[in-house]
Order: structure tokens, then sequence, then C-alpha cells
């Protein structure tokens, strides 16, 4: 599966590199999966800690502390916590070069799902808090400040789908799920070509 691509590039351009060793890479990306699995859970308990905060107050909309970076944090730290896992178990279960196709499209649904839920929620949200919540929207980063380039590039299939950047409706939520989808899986196909005829879906010779 595409989500794999980040650490297939590093398992198979740094050994090109003199200093850095099969053994040594794998390291790295070890090291790599634990950061992301400890800020996984570091993100999603601030998130836990500022919505329980707000609702101890009555806040209707929660807009402080890790809210002021992120509206959905607590689906981030699951989001980068699940990823770190995956790619750790996929390095403990078959080694350098190895990925679980199986595992990757569960991690896709599993991403895909969530955000659909988000997207639901802040219709909703929109709905009960007018134009106060569309402010917050439109100041603070869905998961992750990006670039605004990387942010074009990314809800430019929602543009070409619905011809707005955000959905209004659950339905236009659960369109923008399968659009998702469908270009993972064709992102996806050439990983799938590569390894054509093995058992074990090594992406890098043993």
């Amino acid at each position: 599966m595409i989500v794999y691509l980040p650490h297939l590039v590093l398992s198979m351009i740094l050994p090109l590199v003199g200093e850095f060793s099969t053994g040594v890479v794998i390291t790295y990306i070890w090291r790599v999966s634990f950061i992301l699995i400890g800020a996984g859970i570091l993100i999603f308990l601030l998130g836990t800690q500022a919505w329980l905060y707000g609702k101890s107050k009555d806040k209707e909309l929660i807009d402080f502390g890790i809210y002021r970076y992120s509206r959905h944090p607590q689906y981030l730290g699951y989001l980068l916590w699940s990823y770190g896992v995956m790619s750790l178990c996929s390095y403990f279960i078959g080694g350098m070069g190895y990925y679980n196709p199986g595992g990757g499209l569960v991690w896709i649904l599993s991403a895909l799902l969530i955000i659909c839920i988000a997207l639901r929620e802040e219709i909703e949200m929109s709905d009960a808090h007018g134009e106060e919540y569309k402010a917050y929207r439109k100041q603070t980063p869905f998961f992750l400040p990006l670039p605004r380039v990387l942010r074009a590039v990314i809800t430019a299939p929602v543009k070409l789908l619905l011809g707005k950047t955000f959905p209004e409706t659950k339905r236009e939520a659960t369109y923008i799920f399968g659009l998702y989808f469908v270009i993972a899986l064709l992102l996806s196909l050439p990983l799938f070509i590569m390894d054509l005829g093995s058992s074990y879906y090594p992406l890098l010779p043993p």
C-alpha cells in the first residue's frame, strides 16, 4: 500500500550511502516509528485534557490548548500512533523491505473513516455554532499546519468532486471517503505490480 512509501524510500535510498548499512537503516526506521507512537500518545492526551477541561467549564467550542493548532488532535494522535505501530510491526514481522498490504489497507480504511467522522462532526459544529465555528475552522488546521501548496494538492480532489473545499452535508463527507480510498488504491498499484508473484511482499532483494 502507498502508506508504506515513506519508510520504503528510506529502505532503498539510505543503503546506497556508504555509512548506512541495512541494520542501521532498520534502527533509524524503528526510532522514527517509536517517535511517531510517542508523539501520537502525547497529542491524544493533550487533546483529551483540553476537551475535558472545556466540558468542565461548559464550553461548547473548544478552541484553546492544543486545539489552537489542530481541530482534531485526538484523531491526529491516533493516526500518528497507529502508523508508527504499523511501520514497526512491518519490520518486526518481515524485516528489511517487507510490507504487509493487509495492514496497510486496514490503516488506510481506519484513517479515511476517522477523517470522514471528523468532517461529519464539523458539519454538525457548523450547523450548531455558525460563523463562530467557521472562523475557528478558517484559522486552525484540520490536523497539522501544512504549506499552502501541499494543502492545495491534498484538497484538489475534493474541489474537483464537490466544487468546494469543505463538505456541507454528511453525504458529501461520505463521498470524500470513497474518493480518497479509490485514490489510495490507484496510487498503491505500482507497489503491487512490483511485487507480483511474491508471497511475502518484499520490496527489496534479500
